[in-house]
């Protein structure tokens, strides 16, 4: 009996090796290899070499033979509940870019999921009809590792680009991209119900416009807001029967919108200017004092989207007088009603939202 030296049996391992490898894997891996792909994922989640081989397992080389001018765009994030979104854009010169989000509770099934799709934009236009039993196919039910896809996959922003079979222009490689997070104008007006403790029950009303610019996942948002109320109270002095008063004020804010629909929070600081009127009707020769009232505002709101379109706003806020305006009685001099330091304003109100880039 003769016994093999170890050299022979690394040969043969070497062989066995390259003869398990089939022409067939090497030629998708090449090919998988040639695609303009970047990819994006915070650490834990799988690297880009898992990606391509998920993205592998899944193609056939015969689907990337010959020119393909289209770069693929991954990207993997964790939201605020803990949960993963992913989002593929697909680019290609003279078309729009088409994009696909997904969600779900693991980055490993994202990022699966994102490999399907990527697969099926690579299926050639004649679709994969004509694959024999044998080849790969883009699987949609089930990850490669066994774990279920999740189901919460948004629509296309637009159709997938078909696959173009040779360069428009050669030499051309620009592409096309469209930002993920486009900048949007947000614009909403309203009315509310207002309160103020001035310091009598002090009730009105006040219409609102403002506009809003930024970005969709922006975390904070910068807001203009104007607007302009009235409220009304009275005072019963002794010996001058009653004293009807009137706020008017037009409001210029400065708002910092937190928060993503349906809740929205905002915090403003603003200024008011406008007039506080002052009137005795059963007072003979008495008719109306006007004085000027100017004052800053610091309110709170939180927004609740009904719809898309149409809010509902409550907001708490206070407003510091820059003057104390006072009004006085004589014969004998009395003092009717002078403006607190400060006044307390809440409100409650609905409003209409529109938004546009």
């Amino acid at each position: 009996m003769t016994r093999s030296s170890p050299r022979r049996a690394v040969y043969a391992a070497a062989i066995g090796g390259c003869l398990l490898l089939s022409p067939r894997d090497v030629r998708a891996e090449a090919a998988v290899s040639r695609i303009q792909l970047s990819y994006d994922a915070p650490p834990g989640c799988p690297s880009r070499q898992d990606f391509l081989d998920a993205l592998r397992a899944r193609t056939r080389a015969s689907w990337l033979e010959g020119s393909d001018t289209r770069s693929f765009e991954v990207r993997v994030g964790r939201d605020a509940d803990g949960r993963f979104s992913g989002r593929l854009e697909i680019h290609q010169a003279d078309r729009s870019s088409s994009a696909r989000v997904i969600r779900g509770d693991s980055c490993s099934a994202v990022t699966t999921s994102l490999a399907v799709f990527v697969a099926i934009a690579l299926v050639p236009e004649s679709g994969p009809a004509g694959l024999s039993a044998g080849e790969p196919r883009p699987t949609e039910g089930r990850g490669g590792d066994g774990e279920a896809v999740p189901d919460e996959i948004a629509a296309p922003t637009a159709p997938l680009p078909p696959r173009s079979p040779t360069p428009s222009s050669p030499g051309l490689t620009a592409t096309a991209h469209a930002p993920s997070d486009r900048a949007a104008w947000i614009w909403s007006a309203g009315y509310a119900v207002s309160y103020l403790h001035a310091p009598e029950p002090s009730w009105g009303g006040r219409v609102h416009a403002e506009l809003a610019r930024g970005y969709e996942r922006a975390g904070v948002i910068p807001a203009l807001r104007v607007s302009w109320g009235w409220s009304d109270f009275s005072r019963l002095p002794a010996l001058a029967g009653g004293v009807s008063f009137r706020l008017q004020s037009a409001r210029v804010e400065g708002c910092a919108r937190l928060g993503r629909p349906p809740i929205i929070a905002a915090a403003c600081a603003g200024a008011d200017i406008g007039t506080l009127a002052a009137s005795t009707p059963p007072i003979p020769r008495v008719t109306k004092e006007t004085t000027p009232w100017t004052a800053g505002s610091g309110i709170v709101r939180a927004t609740w989207s009904v719809t898309p379109w149409l809010t509902l706003e409550l907001s708490g806020g206070l407003l510091v007088p820059f003057e104390r305006p006072r009004f006085m009685l004589g014969a004998p001099t009395r003092l009717v009603y002078r403006a607190p330091a400060v006044v307390f304003e809440g409100s409650a109100g609905i409003g209409a939202v529109a938004r546009f880039r």
